[in-house]
C-alpha cells in the first residue's frame, strides 16, 4: 500500500487505494500464472523484434504483459490501450504492446514530441498527463497536432519507481473522460506491470550501450 500512496502522492491523484490495490494484484496474478499461446509474431512484431535480437529473454517478458493488458482492456474497454516502453539507446518511446486502433509504433524523446503526444510528456516529465478533453487542450495551445483529434480524451501513466526512473507508460486514448473508478484500475495496471517491464528494460544496461 506504501507504494500506492507513493504514486497517488507523486502525480497529485486522488484516488481510490483500495481499488488500485485489488488492480494491482489481479495483475500481477496474471503475469505470474497466466497461460494463454501467443504468437511470436504479435508478441515480437516487425519493429520490435531487431531491438530484441540480443534478448532471448524478451519473449517470455512480454507475453505476460500482454496477458495483463488484455485482461485489464477487456474489463475496461478503450479506444486505444498501448503499452509504450522507454528505449534509452534509441532516445525514444516504444510500442510495446497495443489493444484496439492503432497508433505510433515509436515516439521520439525531443522537447517537439513533448508537445505533440502526451506518452512523451509523461515519460520525460514523469508525471501522468490527463487530457479529459483533447481539442480543448488543442485550442488552449497544451496539446499540438492534428493527429490528436483521434480519441476525445487522453491519459497518459507513467511506469516507473520510487527513483523516479520511468520505464514506460501506459496510454489510453478514450470516447469520454475516465471515471475515479476507471483511472484508478489503470493506476493499479500500471504498478502491476512495473516489475515485469523494469526488467525487459532494464536502465543500467540501457546506459551502458
Amino acid at each position: 500500500m506504501h507504494t500506492i500512496q507513493d504514486y497517488l502522492q507523486t502525480q497529485a491523484l486522488t484516488l481510490n487505494p483500495e481499488a488500485i490495490a485489488i488492480a494491482c494484484a489481479a495483475t500481477q496474478a496474471i503475469i505470474a500464472h497466466g497461460q494463454a499461446h501467443i504468437d511470436r509474431s504479435i508478441l515480437l512484431p516487425s519493429h520490435l523484434a531487431p531491438l530484441f535480437a540480443q534478448q532471448p529473454q524478451a519473449e517470455a517478458l512480454l507475453k505476460p504483459l500482454y496477458m495483463a493488458l488484455d485482461s485489464a482492456h477487456s474489463q475496461h474497454p478503450n479506444q486505444t490501450t498501448a503499452l509504450y516502453g522507454n528505449h534509452t539507446p534509441s532516445q525514444s518511446l516504444i510500442r510495446l504492446i497495443q489493444h484496439g486502433a492503432a497508433i505510433e509504433e515509436r515516439i521520439p524523446l525531443t522537447e517537439h514530441h513533448y508537445w505533440q503526444h502526451l506518452p512523451a510528456r509523461t515519460a520525460q516529465s514523469g508525471w501522468a498527463q490527463i487530457a479529459p478533453n483533447t481539442q480543448q487542450w488543442l485550442a488552449n495551445g497544451e496539446l499540438h497536432g492534428t493527429h490528436n483529434l483521434r480519441s476525445p480524451s487522453q491519459t497518459s501513466l507513467p511506469i516507473s519507481n520510487e527513483d523516479g526512473i520511468v520505464y514506460g507508460v501506459l496510454h489510453l486514448e478514450t470516447a469520454a473522460p475516465l471515471t475515479d473508478e476507471q483511472l484508478a484500475h489503470w493506476v493499479g495496471v500500471a504498478l502491476g506491470i512495473h516489475a515485469t517491464l523494469s526488467q525487459l528494460l532494464p536502465p543500467a544496461q540501457s546506459a551502458d550501450e
